[in-house]
């Protein structure tokens, strides 16, 4: 418990501190790893209050909630850096950070911040030269049915995306764009939507 709060502490005060950074790239890249690194922790990552129901008086509720909103600032706060890092030297970050970055969402819980972090990412990354089929491949893969609770996928929209996936032609991709994909239909393949998760599968192959 200890330990999670920790993290939990760090990962905002060092979110927070991004926000105030210039663009000097060693420093900035430093934090963009240091957060990145602290978001990937599958304690921070697997809490969400997609499945404990929408009573804001239940406890578990209240702390998913509060979870969610570290991470939707954490988010935030990194595809800002990668921003400052693409601004100051006119390049993406290593291709390493990157992977970390796009990592995340093997295990990221909350369907609310998968979206928003897609996004973000779709806009922040379409500034340089990434695929931008791809991109929108990884946000249509996480789009959020509107609703009371905003808590299921937009089955539709995934489906259509799976299926993009499957027609891409090998020309069309690199093996970095590949490996972005797949950490999003690892995830899918979990799915409770049977159609949904047979896709999943299907688009491994």
């Amino acid at each position: 418990m200890v330990y999670q709060t920790a993290v939990k502490d760090l990962t905002f005060i060092l979110s927070e501190m991004a926000n105030y950074l210039n663009e000097d790239i060693v420093i900035v890249t430093s934090f963009l790893e240091m957060i990145v690194s602290l978001v990937s922790h599958k304690a921070l990552l697997k809490v969400t209050s997609d499945s404990y129901g929408t009573a804001s008086t239940n406890f578990f509720t209240d702390k998913a909630q509060k979870n969610e909103q570290l991470l939707t600032f954490a988010t935030q706060a990194i595809c800002g850096l990668i921003s400052k890092v693409i601004a100051g030297s006119g390049a993406y970050p290593s291709t390493e950070i990157l992977q970390k970055v796009f990592a995340i969402f093997l295990d990221l819980a909350s369907k609310k911040v998968r979206e928003k972090f897609a996004t973000l990412l779709q806009e922040t990354l379409v500034k340089g030269n990434m695929n931008t089929k791809v991109l929108a491949l990884i946000k249509d893969l996480n789009k959020v049915k509107r609703g009371v609770a905003d808590i299921d996928l937009d089955f539709d929209t995934v489906l259509s995306a799976v299926q993009g996936i499957c027609a891409l032609e090998k020309t069309e991709v690199t093996a970095l764009d590949n490996v972005y994909l797949i950490y999003n239909i690892v995830f899918l393949v979990q799915s409770n939507e049977y159609s949904v998760r047979d896709y999943a599968q299907h688009a491994f192959e």
